[in-house]
C-alpha cells in the first residue's frame, strides 16, 4: 500500500483505527508519516515466510480488526 492511499484512507475516515502490518526494518519509516495509529511488525527472518500469516495469528485476533 502506498502512503498517499493510507493518507487518504485518514482523510475519509477521520475517526478509524489504522494499523500497518510490517516488516521490522520500516516501523520507523512507516511511524514517522504519522499515518497509522498502530504498527504491528515482525521479524523478516524469524522462520519461513509461508507461516508468518499463522505466526501473527494471535496478534491480528486479538484486535478489532475490520
Amino acid at each position: 500500500m502506498s502512503f498517499p492511499a493510507a493518507r487518504e484512507i485518514r482523510r475519509i475516515f477521520p475517526s478509524a483505527v489504522i494499523a500497518f502490518w510490517v516488516p521490522s526494518g520500516l516501523k520507523n519509516l512507516v511511524e514517522a508519516t504519522g499515518i497509522p495509529d498502530e504498527i504491528l511488525s515482525y521479524d523478516v527472518n524469524s522462520g519461513p515466510t509461508l507461516t508468518r500469516p499463522f505466526r501473527m495469528r494471535g496478534r491480528l485476533a486479538s484486535g478489532e480488526f475490520d
